[in-house]
């Protein structure tokens, strides 16, 4: 990889000769490796050349959730929001569920296809492999009104699993569809004999009432089923469904976004038995300044949007001390903390949300932590407790957010002290004063440190990565940036509940080894560049990334994280369709012992971790790979470039052979590539490298040097 600090020289025709690879780091930098796990079908339209209906050129696919299914099976669940759900068999390597699933892909046949779209828009097509690329097919799947239109959070959205799955079969899905009416029977899946899903169950489905927002239309419904099968086993799904809960949105953003069930609730005993946590962002609501006062939605209990709902979805569970909802298709808990007050939505379990789209629990704590994505300034880290107001509309991070009229029309100031909001029952009614919760972890949307939309983030509790024990780790969907912070601190700052978070927040770096040019391993400051080549191996058609956003610029890495039955964690990668597992860094130890004497490596009781600012034990691996005597001029030792017009020949000398030396080329200094520069070894280490490629103008040459830890 090749990032800041660079040693260079300048040559006569124009190439740019890069000698030095180093990451300026901060002070408690770690490094972890991402090794390439699984690489999933393509399912966007990669022929897309130019900006049309479905966003410009698309990402790879859009692998949105990743699960391990309970019960002990190995087996591996994953949602692309373009429609399919797949189930990846147990075992095997990357080779083989890459197989698994691309099999799957090109035949039309995964466990589930969602995309039954009868809207005959691009943006709502089905695109299969084929050949390199992906072709349009008229959608076959379950639902006739669903949407992946315009990307954001549309199409298949999340699933979860009920905590009894390995016995009763059960699991929850959440979909986008377009709005329709109570009576249209297009909400009707499509199942049975003729069908894609012969045995799908279908007589007897009844659509529930949409819930509509107080203010605002709804123009787009999430919609959560159960389902219901009893052999999971079968390649396709078998079964029966039963929809639980419609929910409409004025946008189509921040729609429902995620489910979760309580680990520790493992029997009737416990007060969360069977109980299902429901996070609602605010469909755009809180955002708008539209004269319907739609932004107050988020804080008023007479709207589903931008809250979490707790209900039992199981009718026959805690029948004693619940509720059943109003559209009869699940309970709602006695103790949920607005159930007494008239006029108040009864599912509601905290407020004040804008786009709270990933849970996550730490289970040695029993804490239910939430990724919120802001809009203004700052994005968010919550501590989700019983009957807490997290501010949104009126706060955001730490400071307080104002919505007024004009182009320009959201600002954030700092908070007033002593710092209260009105607990709005309605539109008119209030019910008190109450102190807003503010985020433990907060972060902001500059350049420097921060990003544009968190992903998600886990309590790192596994054993492949000790240094991250006790640690909650998160990622910015955009920038690709990764990121830890002490759990306990965490803790803390919720207890403290201060608009100055205490938190810590430090960089986390990764390497990777780019299995597409041979370059070996190198060490990444986020995902987006990772991202970037094998969005680019993989036949995408933006000339960076899909997309762009105000701190990523042009092109969205678009990450997620997930974790595997073990804790362990993985990166997901809508934009290059790619799964990466986390490990602490191999053999690094042992390379450097056997390599390098304790005096020529990083010395951390000098300057810390900037002594060593690749992360790789070295305080100066150019040093070591060009025999450099820092303290001398050795201009002689430098890579030096040769030749004459039409033959241009870059020479240096590999003195290390537990080192890696990489000569990439580069028209614009943005994309580089072996493909056109072939490098020759010659006696004693010397090494030639020409540039092969066709004359086009200025050609830049860089020469970079990773561990070789194999």
């Amino acid at each position: 990889m090749v990032i800041p600090a660079l040693r260079c020289r300048v040559c006569a025709l124009g190439f740019l000769l890069v000698c030095q690879v180093a990451q300026l780091g901060f002070a408690e930098l770690l490094v972890v490796r991402a090794h390439d796990w699984l690489e999933m079908p393509a399912s966007g339209n990669l022929q897309l050349e130019e900006e049309q209906q479905s966003g410009g050129p698309s990402y790879i696919a859009r692998t949105n959730f990743m699960r391990p299914e309970p019960g002990g099976s190995g087996r591996i669940w994953i949602a692309d929001s373009n429609g399919n759900l797949y189930i990846l068999p147990a075992g095997g390597d990357f080779a083989g569920r890459k197989a698994a699933l691309e099999a799957m892909a090109a035949a039309g046949t995964p466990y589930m296809d969602f995309n039954g779209s009868t809207s005959g828009r691009e943006g709502d097509l089905t695109f299969r492999p084929e050949n390199g690329t992906t072709v349009p097919v008229t959608p076959d799947g379950i639902f006739r009104r669903f949407t992946k239109f315009r990307g954001y959070a549309a199409g298949l959205i999340t699933f979860e699993f009920d905590p009894e799955f390995a016995t009763n079969g059960r699991f929850y899905t959440v979909h986008m569809e377009n709005s329709t009416g109570n009576t249209d029977e297009r909400r009707i899946p499509l199942g049975g004999e003729g069908t894609k899903h012969p045995g799908l169950e279908t007589t007897g489905w009844e659509s529930t009432p949409t819930l509509t927002s107080a203010a605002g239309g709804n123009q787009w419904h999430s919609v959560l089923i159960e389902w219901t099968t009893p052999d999971p086993t079968t390649p396709v799904f078998e079964g029966t469904g039963r929809e639980i809960l419609r929910l409409g949105f004025n946008l189509h953003i921040h729609p429902l976004g995620d489910l979760t069930f309580n680990p520790l609730a493992t029997d009737p005993s416990h007060p969360d038995w069977g109980v299902m946590y429901v996070a609602i962002g605010d469909g755009g609501s809180g955002e708008s300044n539209a004269t319907d006062n739609r932004t107050l939605l988020p804080q008023r209990l007479d709207s589903h949007v931008g809250k979490i709902f707790r209900i039992i979805p199981d009718l026959s569970h805690q029948t004693a001390t619940s509720t059943v909802s109003a559209n009869g298709r699940y309970r709602v808990p006695d103790d949920n903390p607005f159930a007494d007050i008239p006029g108040a939505r009864p599912e509601i379990w905290t407020l004040g949300h804008r786009n709270p789209h990933r849970f996550a629990w730490d289970v040695p704590t029993g804490t239910l932590l939430n990724a919120e994505i802001g809009q203004r300034g700052w994005e968010e880290v919550n501590i989700i407790e019983r009957g807490l107001n997290y501010g949104y509309a009126k706060r955001e991070g730490p400071e307080r957010l104002l919505i007024v009229s004009g182009p320009d029309n959201q600002t954030t100031v700092p908070v007033p002290d002593p710092d209260e909001i009105p607990l709005r029952l309605n539109a008119t009614q209030t019910l008190g004063m109450v102190t807003p919760t503010y985020p433990v972890i907060a972060y902001p949307h500059t350049v420097e440190f921060g990003g544009d939309a968190i992903a998600n983030g886990y309590v790192y509790r596994g054993t492949a990565i000790p240094e991250l024990v006790g640690k909650f780790v998160l990622g910015d969907i955009t920038t690709g940036r990764l990121y830890y912070a002490d759990f306990a601190e965490m803790l803390a700052a919720q207890a403290n509940n201060s608009p100055a978070s205490p938190v810590n927040l430090q960089p986390l770096h990764v390497e990777w080894e780019n299995p597409y040019d041979g370059s070996g391993a190198a060490v990444y400051p986020d995902m987006f560049g990772i991202v970037k080549a094998a969005y680019h191996a993989r036949g995408g058609a933006d000339v960076d990334l899909p997309g762009s956003s105000r701190i990523s610029g042009s092109g969205r890495a678009d990450i997620r994280f997930a974790i595997d039955d073990e804790g362990e964690l993985y990166i997901i990668s809508k934009s290059d369709g790619m799964i990466r597992g986390l490990t602490t860094r191999p053999k690094k130890a042992a390379w450097l012992a056997t390599h390098f004497s304790e005096d020529e490596r990083a010395d951390d009781a000098i300057s810390g971790p900037l002594a060593d600012a690749a992360g790789d034990g070295l305080p100066n691996r150019l040093k070591y790979a060009l025999d450099l005597d820092p303290r001398r001029s050795q201009t002689h030792a430098l890579p030096l470039w040769a030749g004459q017009p039409g033959e241009q020949i870059f020479r240096f000398t590999a003195h290390r052979p537990e080192l890696r030396y990489t000569v990439e080329s580069s028209h614009d200094l943005v994309h580089w590539s072996t493909a056109d520069v072939l490098v020759e070894e010659q006696p004693g280490g010397l090494r030639e490298a020409r540039f092969t490629g066709a004359d086009t103008g200025r050609v830049f040459l860089r020469l970079s040097v990773h561990p070789r830890f194999d």
